[in-house]
């Protein structure tokens, strides 16, 4: 259960001098919160894969309170792929992972992005299931030495047909114009036509 946070998150967009405190806070939430889901081999496997930067193909998002961060997430600029989300230790349940969730998924929608995919943890499918994603399968990553990590592929669908196709309908001041003198062509056209009809009509009498 998530507890009431009295200060105030704040996201930005993540900057290049954020680099190192982004693989600290990475290193230590995967110590700290997996540790019950994976073994010795698996947790050192992980934290090994994830002591580099960043990827340069990655938009990350930063959480902070007061000027601290703590937490961040990764959407593949290319993609429709969460690639990190993780929350400093101390700053679990206080709605931080959820606020940069929602924050992820606002911009995936401005990309008119329909669906969302993530390869959770197995720490993580709790939280995600929470904010509305379904399981798709079990999925295991293969990392160093042939360590295999398990995770789980997860979705949420964004835009649903409808929404898509009604937000895609834009005020178009030429078409209401063309459909406006098309209208009235018609209502003139329609009289002269029955005119002319007559008029033949009496000629072969």
């Amino acid at each position: 259960m998530e507890q009431e946070n009295n200060h105030k998150i704040s996201i930005r967009s993540a900057r290049p001098a954020d680099s190192d405190a982004i693989v600290q806070l990475q290193l230590l939430s995967i110590e700290t919160l997996c540790a019950q889901d994976y073994n010795k081999e698996q947790l050192q496997a992980f934290l090994k894969s994830k002591s580099c930067p960043r990827y340069w193909d990655e938009k990350i998002f930063i959480a902070e309170i007061d000027q601290t961060i703590v937490g961040f997430a990764a959407l593949q600029k290319y993609s429709h792929v969460i690639t990190a989300m993780f929350v400093h230790p101390l700053h679990i349940r206080k709605k931080v992972g959820t606020t940069l969730l929602l924050h992820v998924e606002q911009v995936a929608m401005k990309k008119r992005t329909k669906k969302l995919l993530v390869y959770s943890s197995l720490t993580g499918k709790n939280f995600y299931a929470r904010n509305g994603f379904t399981t798709i399968c079990e999925y295991n990553i293969l990392l160093e030495n042939m360590v295999v990590f398990p995770s789980i592929k997860m979705s949420k669908q964004l835009l649903t047909k409808k929404t898509t196709k009604s937000s895609s309908k834009v005020f178009d001041p030429q078409s209401i114009q063309q459909k406006s003198i098309l209208q009235l062509l018609l209502r003139v056209s329609i009289p002269s036509i029955t005119m002319l009809l007559v008029y033949f009509f009496i000629k072969i009498r």
